[in-house]
Protein backbone atom coordinates (compact mmCIF):
# COMPACT_ATOMS: atom_id res chain seq x y z
CA UNK A 1 0.00 0.00 0.00
CA UNK A 2 2.90 2.40 0.65
CA UNK A 3 4.40 1.29 -2.51
CA UNK A 4 1.24 2.65 -4.19
CA UNK A 5 1.30 6.12 -2.73
CA UNK A 6 4.29 6.69 -3.34
CA UNK A 7 3.79 6.40 -6.62
CA UNK A 8 0.44 7.83 -7.00
CA UNK A 9 2.67 10.61 -5.23
CA UNK A 10 5.23 10.59 -7.65
CA UNK A 11 2.73 10.56 -10.80
CA UNK A 12 0.64 13.48 -9.46
CA UNK A 13 4.08 15.31 -9.29
CA UNK A 14 5.59 15.38 -12.67
CA UNK A 15 1.82 15.58 -13.57
CA UNK A 16 1.77 19.07 -11.87
CA UNK A 17 5.14 19.56 -13.10
CA UNK A 18 3.66 18.78 -16.71
CA UNK A 19 0.85 21.00 -15.89
CA UNK A 20 3.50 23.82 -15.10
CA UNK A 21 5.69 23.23 -18.06
CA UNK A 22 2.50 22.97 -20.56
CA UNK A 23 0.94 26.31 -19.18
CA UNK A 24 4.42 28.30 -19.09
CA UNK A 25 4.98 26.51 -23.23
CA UNK A 26 1.61 27.37 -24.07
CA UNK A 27 2.06 31.05 -22.84
CA UNK A 28 5.45 31.86 -24.49
CA UNK A 29 3.49 30.22 -27.60
CA UNK A 30 1.15 32.87 -27.61
CA UNK A 31 3.96 35.53 -27.83
CA UNK A 32 6.29 33.58 -30.01
CA UNK A 33 4.06 31.60 -32.49
CA UNK A 34 1.27 31.29 -34.16
CA UNK A 35 -2.29 29.77 -33.08
CA UNK A 36 -2.22 25.41 -33.52
CA UNK A 37 -5.05 26.41 -35.62
CA UNK A 38 -3.06 28.26 -38.19
CA UNK A 39 -0.15 26.18 -38.04
CA UNK A 40 -2.36 23.34 -39.44
CA UNK A 41 -3.31 26.10 -41.99
CA UNK A 42 -0.18 26.74 -43.03
CA UNK A 43 0.08 23.03 -43.02
CA UNK A 44 -2.68 22.38 -45.34
CA UNK A 45 -1.94 25.31 -48.16
CA UNK A 46 1.43 23.93 -48.01
CA UNK A 47 0.78 20.58 -49.12
CA UNK A 48 -1.60 22.32 -51.49
CA UNK A 49 1.23 24.11 -52.99
CA UNK A 50 3.59 20.68 -53.37
CA UNK A 51 0.33 19.05 -54.86
CA UNK A 52 -0.38 22.05 -57.27
CA UNK A 53 3.38 22.27 -58.18
CA UNK A 54 3.55 18.17 -58.75
CA UNK A 55 0.47 18.46 -61.14
CA UNK A 56 2.28 20.97 -63.42
CA UNK A 57 5.65 18.99 -63.53
CA UNK A 58 3.94 15.74 -64.17
CA UNK A 59 0.93 17.04 -66.93
CA UNK A 60 3.35 19.49 -68.63
CA UNK A 61 6.83 16.37 -68.92
CA UNK A 62 8.85 18.79 -67.77
CA UNK A 63 12.28 17.69 -67.17
CA UNK A 64 12.80 19.76 -64.34
CA UNK A 65 11.38 22.12 -61.93
CA UNK A 66 12.05 24.42 -59.03
CA UNK A 67 9.03 26.64 -57.12
CA UNK A 68 9.93 28.82 -54.33
CA UNK A 69 6.70 30.75 -52.10
CA UNK A 70 7.58 33.26 -49.41
CA UNK A 71 5.19 34.61 -47.18
CA UNK A 72 5.28 37.27 -44.40
CA UNK A 73 9.08 36.60 -43.26
CA UNK A 74 9.33 32.90 -43.88
CA UNK A 75 9.75 30.49 -46.43
CA UNK A 76 6.86 28.32 -46.72
CA UNK A 77 8.10 26.55 -49.99
CA UNK A 78 11.62 26.02 -51.49
CA UNK A 79 12.03 22.75 -53.48
CA UNK A 80 12.57 20.99 -57.09
CA UNK A 81 11.19 18.43 -59.00
CA UNK A 82 12.89 16.48 -61.38
CA UNK A 83 16.26 16.56 -62.81
CA UNK A 84 18.58 19.43 -63.97
CA UNK A 85 19.16 17.62 -67.57
CA UNK A 86 16.90 14.62 -69.13
CA UNK A 87 18.29 11.51 -68.77
CA UNK A 88 20.84 12.12 -66.38
CA UNK A 89 20.57 11.53 -62.54
CA UNK A 90 21.58 15.04 -61.06
CA UNK A 91 18.55 16.02 -59.13
CA UNK A 92 16.62 19.95 -59.44
CA UNK A 93 16.95 21.35 -55.87
CA UNK A 94 16.10 24.60 -54.25
CA UNK A 95 19.46 25.61 -55.02
CA UNK A 96 19.40 24.39 -58.24
CA UNK A 97 21.13 27.50 -60.97
CA UNK A 98 17.91 28.60 -63.58
CA UNK A 99 18.61 30.58 -66.62
CA UNK A 100 15.88 33.31 -65.52
CA UNK A 101 15.26 35.42 -69.04
CA UNK A 102 13.27 38.38 -69.41
CA UNK A 103 13.02 38.55 -65.33
CA UNK A 104 16.97 40.20 -65.69
CA UNK A 105 14.99 42.90 -66.70
CA UNK A 106 13.33 43.79 -62.73
CA UNK A 107 17.35 44.28 -61.76
CA UNK A 108 18.45 46.41 -64.07
CA UNK A 109 15.61 48.46 -63.07
CA UNK A 110 16.55 48.01 -59.46
CA UNK A 111 20.67 48.88 -60.79
CA UNK A 112 18.67 52.44 -62.75
CA UNK A 113 16.74 53.38 -59.26
CA UNK A 114 19.59 52.98 -57.21
CA UNK A 115 21.53 55.59 -59.34
CA UNK A 116 18.69 57.64 -59.09
CA UNK A 117 18.45 57.71 -55.72
CA UNK A 118 21.93 58.86 -55.90
CA UNK A 119 21.35 61.61 -58.04
CA UNK A 120 23.60 59.91 -60.87
CA UNK A 121 20.43 59.42 -63.22
CA UNK A 122 17.83 61.04 -63.83
CA UNK A 123 14.48 59.19 -64.96
CA UNK A 124 13.26 62.04 -67.28
CA UNK A 125 16.55 62.70 -69.07
CA UNK A 126 17.38 61.40 -72.26
CA UNK A 127 19.68 58.30 -72.50
CA UNK A 128 21.94 60.57 -74.61
CA UNK A 129 23.04 62.43 -71.45
CA UNK A 130 24.52 59.43 -70.17
CA UNK A 131 25.87 57.69 -73.51
CA UNK A 132 26.67 60.54 -75.70
CA UNK A 133 27.86 58.51 -78.03
CA UNK A 134 24.28 56.99 -78.97
CA UNK A 135 22.57 57.35 -81.91
CA UNK A 136 19.72 55.89 -83.98
CA UNK A 137 18.97 56.34 -87.60
CA UNK A 138 15.97 58.41 -86.46
CA UNK A 139 15.78 62.18 -85.58
CA UNK A 140 14.07 61.82 -82.29
CA UNK A 141 16.59 59.52 -80.44
CA UNK A 142 17.12 62.31 -77.78
CA UNK A 143 13.18 61.38 -77.25
CA UNK A 144 14.60 58.39 -75.80
CA UNK A 145 14.44 58.89 -71.72
CA UNK A 146 15.54 56.59 -69.07
CA UNK A 147 11.76 56.34 -67.44
CA UNK A 148 10.26 55.22 -71.26
CA UNK A 149 12.77 52.73 -71.70
CA UNK A 150 12.00 51.34 -68.13
CA UNK A 151 8.44 51.19 -68.92
CA UNK A 152 8.89 50.03 -72.64
CA UNK A 153 7.19 53.37 -73.74
CA UNK A 154 10.49 54.57 -75.78
CA UNK A 155 9.43 53.07 -78.85
CA UNK A 156 12.79 51.14 -79.28
CA UNK A 157 12.76 47.93 -81.76
CA UNK A 158 13.23 44.77 -80.69
CA UNK A 159 16.17 42.14 -80.96
CA UNK A 160 15.55 39.56 -84.36
CA UNK A 161 18.03 37.51 -83.85
CA UNK A 162 20.38 36.93 -80.06
CA UNK A 163 23.14 35.56 -81.66
CA UNK A 164 22.96 32.29 -79.35
CA UNK A 165 24.52 30.28 -81.53
CA UNK A 166 27.75 33.06 -81.78
CA UNK A 167 27.97 34.24 -78.00
CA UNK A 168 30.71 36.91 -77.10
CA UNK A 169 32.10 36.90 -73.70
CA UNK A 170 34.11 39.99 -73.45
CA UNK A 171 33.82 42.66 -71.38
CA UNK A 172 33.07 45.12 -74.54
CA UNK A 173 30.09 42.77 -75.94
CA UNK A 174 27.70 45.20 -74.52
CA UNK A 175 29.47 48.46 -75.80
CA UNK A 176 29.56 46.77 -79.28
CA UNK A 177 26.31 45.93 -80.02
CA UNK A 178 24.92 49.11 -78.82
CA UNK A 179 27.12 50.71 -81.04
CA UNK A 180 25.88 48.70 -83.62
CA UNK A 181 22.31 49.97 -83.16
CA UNK A 182 23.47 53.93 -84.95
CA UNK A 183 21.41 52.05 -88.67
CA UNK A 184 18.42 50.95 -86.65
CA UNK A 185 15.05 53.19 -86.26
CA UNK A 186 12.19 53.48 -83.98
CA UNK A 187 9.18 51.76 -84.63
CA UNK A 188 7.02 54.15 -82.43
CA UNK A 189 6.93 57.87 -81.12
CA UNK A 190 8.69 57.94 -77.86
CA UNK A 191 6.17 58.12 -75.03
CA UNK A 192 3.34 57.20 -77.61
CA UNK A 193 2.90 53.55 -77.25
CA UNK A 194 3.61 50.49 -75.06
CA UNK A 195 6.26 48.33 -77.63
CA UNK A 196 7.80 45.67 -75.47
CA UNK A 197 11.94 45.94 -76.42
CA UNK A 198 14.70 43.92 -75.16
CA UNK A 199 16.96 46.22 -76.54
CA UNK A 200 15.53 49.04 -74.59
CA UNK A 201 16.92 47.24 -71.53
CA UNK A 202 20.23 46.25 -72.80
CA UNK A 203 20.94 50.03 -73.52
CA UNK A 204 19.85 50.50 -69.40
CA UNK A 205 22.05 48.34 -68.62
CA UNK A 206 25.05 49.84 -70.69
CA UNK A 207 23.78 53.66 -68.84
CA UNK A 208 24.74 51.56 -65.39
CA UNK A 209 27.85 50.03 -67.02
CA UNK A 210 28.95 53.87 -68.10
CA UNK A 211 27.62 55.83 -65.16
CA UNK A 212 29.10 53.37 -62.43
CA UNK A 213 32.25 52.74 -64.16
CA UNK A 214 32.10 49.22 -63.55
CA UNK A 215 30.79 46.43 -66.10
CA UNK A 216 26.66 45.76 -65.80
CA UNK A 217 27.48 42.09 -64.08
CA UNK A 218 29.61 43.88 -62.04
CA UNK A 219 27.71 46.13 -60.50
CA UNK A 220 24.58 44.18 -59.71
CA UNK A 221 26.89 41.95 -58.01
CA UNK A 222 28.10 44.35 -55.87
CA UNK A 223 24.80 46.03 -55.32
CA UNK A 224 22.39 43.72 -55.34
CA UNK A 225 23.24 40.49 -55.08
CA UNK A 226 25.90 40.98 -52.20
CA UNK A 227 23.68 43.03 -50.09
CA UNK A 228 20.65 40.82 -50.36
CA UNK A 229 22.91 37.70 -49.85
CA UNK A 230 22.22 36.00 -53.29
CA UNK A 231 25.35 34.06 -53.67
CA UNK A 232 23.87 32.02 -56.73
CA UNK A 233 23.16 34.34 -58.88
CA UNK A 234 25.15 35.83 -61.59
CA UNK A 235 24.48 37.74 -64.78
CA UNK A 236 27.78 36.14 -66.11
CA UNK A 237 27.71 32.83 -67.43
CA UNK A 238 31.45 32.55 -66.37
CA UNK A 239 30.73 32.93 -62.52
CA UNK A 240 27.74 30.22 -62.82
CA UNK A 241 28.42 26.86 -60.84
CA UNK A 242 27.97 24.81 -63.86
CA UNK A 243 27.95 21.79 -61.89
CA UNK A 244 24.69 22.54 -60.62
CA UNK A 245 23.15 24.54 -63.66
CA UNK A 246 19.64 22.86 -65.01
CA UNK A 247 19.98 22.82 -68.99
CA UNK A 248 17.24 23.77 -71.12
CA UNK A 249 15.11 21.78 -73.12
CA UNK A 250 13.97 22.53 -76.66
CA UNK A 251 14.91 21.21 -79.50
CA UNK A 252 14.83 22.58 -83.18
CA UNK A 253 12.61 21.24 -85.72
CA UNK A 254 15.50 18.59 -87.25
CA UNK A 255 15.72 17.36 -82.76
CA UNK A 256 19.04 18.33 -82.02
CA UNK A 257 19.62 20.08 -78.79
CA UNK A 258 19.74 24.11 -79.75
CA UNK A 259 22.53 26.24 -77.94
CA UNK A 260 22.06 27.38 -74.82
CA UNK A 261 20.39 31.17 -74.48
CA UNK A 262 23.44 33.07 -73.22
CA UNK A 263 25.31 36.30 -75.29
CA UNK A 264 26.68 38.92 -72.74
CA UNK A 265 25.88 41.72 -75.19
CA UNK A 266 22.16 40.67 -74.04
CA UNK A 267 22.77 41.03 -70.01
CA UNK A 268 20.29 43.49 -69.68
CA UNK A 269 17.19 41.48 -71.18
CA UNK A 270 17.72 37.81 -70.87
CA UNK A 271 21.16 36.45 -68.86
CA UNK A 272 19.66 36.84 -65.08
CA UNK A 273 21.00 32.79 -63.41
CA UNK A 274 19.79 32.24 -60.10
CA UNK A 275 18.09 29.68 -57.63
CA UNK A 276 14.91 29.43 -55.86
CA UNK A 277 16.24 30.76 -52.67
CA UNK A 278 18.02 33.31 -53.65
CA UNK A 279 15.11 34.68 -55.98
CA UNK A 280 13.10 34.80 -52.79
CA UNK A 281 15.48 36.87 -50.95
CA UNK A 282 15.02 39.23 -54.11
CA UNK A 283 11.37 39.06 -53.99
CA UNK A 284 11.08 39.77 -49.96
CA UNK A 285 13.18 42.73 -50.34
CA UNK A 286 10.97 43.96 -53.00
CA UNK A 287 7.46 42.68 -50.89
CA UNK A 288 8.94 44.80 -47.74
CA UNK A 289 10.51 47.77 -49.32
CA UNK A 290 14.18 46.52 -48.08
CA UNK A 291 16.68 49.52 -47.95
CA UNK A 292 19.79 47.53 -48.78
CA UNK A 293 18.04 47.36 -52.12
CA UNK A 294 16.35 50.86 -52.82
CA UNK A 295 15.14 53.44 -49.88
CA UNK A 296 11.70 54.66 -50.20
CA UNK A 297 11.04 56.28 -52.62
CA UNK A 298 12.87 53.97 -55.21
CA UNK A 299 10.76 51.13 -54.60
CA UNK A 300 7.59 53.53 -54.91
CA UNK A 301 9.22 54.23 -58.02
CA UNK A 302 9.26 50.52 -58.86
CA UNK A 303 5.74 49.83 -58.37
CA UNK A 304 4.62 53.38 -59.63
CA UNK A 305 1.52 52.65 -63.37
CA UNK A 306 3.39 54.65 -66.22
CA UNK A 307 0.43 52.79 -68.62
CA UNK A 308 -2.34 50.82 -68.88
CA UNK A 309 -2.02 47.94 -70.41
CA UNK A 310 -5.02 46.28 -69.68
CA UNK A 311 -6.40 46.29 -73.19
CA UNK A 312 -3.36 44.54 -74.57
CA UNK A 313 -3.73 41.95 -71.49
CA UNK A 314 -6.69 41.37 -72.10
CA UNK A 315 -6.73 38.05 -71.96
CA UNK A 316 -4.48 37.58 -69.20
CA UNK A 317 -7.36 39.64 -66.76
CA UNK A 318 -9.34 37.42 -67.58
CA UNK A 319 -7.25 34.15 -66.56
CA UNK A 320 -6.25 35.08 -64.07
CA UNK A 321 -9.11 37.32 -62.69
CA UNK A 322 -7.50 40.37 -62.78
CA UNK A 323 -9.50 44.03 -62.56
CA UNK A 324 -6.22 46.14 -64.75
CA UNK A 325 -2.96 45.94 -65.65
CA UNK A 326 -0.06 48.53 -66.32
CA UNK A 327 3.44 48.83 -66.66
CA UNK A 328 5.59 50.51 -64.19
CA UNK A 329 9.39 50.79 -63.75
CA UNK A 330 10.99 47.17 -65.04
CA UNK A 331 7.37 45.48 -63.10
CA UNK A 332 4.35 44.81 -64.69
CA UNK A 333 1.70 45.68 -62.27
CA UNK A 334 -1.40 43.85 -61.79
CA UNK A 335 -4.25 44.52 -59.94
CA UNK A 336 -6.36 41.97 -58.51
CA UNK A 337 -10.21 41.73 -58.22
CA UNK A 338 -9.57 41.99 -54.22
CA UNK A 339 -7.38 45.18 -54.52
CA UNK A 340 -4.33 43.89 -54.28
CA UNK A 341 -1.10 45.21 -56.20
CA UNK A 342 0.88 42.06 -57.78
CA UNK A 343 4.33 42.85 -59.15
CA UNK A 344 5.01 40.40 -61.66
CA UNK A 345 7.65 39.60 -64.30
CA UNK A 346 8.31 35.91 -66.15
CA UNK A 347 10.47 34.74 -68.56
CA UNK A 348 11.01 32.96 -71.64
CA UNK A 349 14.43 31.68 -73.38
CA UNK A 350 15.43 28.72 -75.31
CA UNK A 351 14.32 25.88 -73.24
CA UNK A 352 13.19 27.48 -69.74
CA UNK A 353 10.56 29.73 -68.46
CA UNK A 354 10.12 31.48 -65.37
CA UNK A 355 7.84 33.50 -63.25
CA UNK A 356 8.05 35.81 -60.52
CA UNK A 357 5.00 37.42 -58.50
CA UNK A 358 5.30 39.76 -55.66
CA UNK A 359 2.62 41.02 -53.66
CA UNK A 360 3.65 43.54 -50.95
CA UNK A 361 0.22 44.22 -49.43
CA UNK A 362 0.38 40.37 -48.32
CA UNK A 363 3.70 40.14 -47.90
CA UNK A 364 3.99 37.00 -50.53
CA UNK A 365 6.66 36.20 -53.06
CA UNK A 366 6.06 33.48 -55.74
CA UNK A 367 8.98 31.82 -57.53
CA UNK A 368 8.69 29.18 -60.59
CA UNK A 369 11.61 28.01 -62.39
CA UNK A 370 11.60 25.79 -65.66
CA UNK A 371 14.04 24.15 -67.62
CA UNK A 372 11.50 23.09 -70.83
CA UNK A 373 9.09 25.37 -72.61
CA UNK A 374 5.95 24.74 -70.83
CA UNK A 375 4.66 28.85 -69.15
CA UNK A 376 5.66 29.45 -65.43
CA UNK A 377 2.87 31.50 -65.59
CA UNK A 378 -0.03 29.70 -64.92
CA UNK A 379 1.57 27.94 -61.79
CA UNK A 380 2.69 30.90 -60.12
CA UNK A 381 -0.71 32.21 -60.39
CA UNK A 382 -2.10 28.75 -59.13
CA UNK A 383 -0.02 28.74 -56.30
CA UNK A 384 -0.49 32.25 -55.11
CA UNK A 385 -4.27 31.08 -55.77
CA UNK A 386 -3.66 28.38 -53.07
CA UNK A 387 -2.50 31.17 -50.68
CA UNK A 388 -5.89 32.71 -51.07
CA UNK A 389 -7.57 29.72 -50.18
Amino acid sequence: MRRRLLIANVVATLAARMRRTTLLTLSSAVLVARPLHAQRTTDAVRDSLVARARDFFTSTGTPGLAVGVWRDGRVVLARGFGVRRAGAPGPVTARTVFHLASVSKTFVAAAILQLVSARRVALDSPVTAYLPGFTLHDARTREVTVRRLLAHTAGMPDVTDYGWDHPEYDDRALERWIGSLRDSSLIAAPGAAWEYSNIGYELLAHVVATVSGETFEGYVRRHVFSPLGMTHSSFLMADVDSANLALGHESSPSGRRRAYPYNRRHAGSSTLHADVADMLRYGAAIATRDARLLPPAGHEQLATAQIDLSEKFAVDMARYQLARVDMGLGWFLLQSRAGDTILSHDGADRGFRSALLVVPARRIVIVVLVNASASATPLAHGLLDALSR
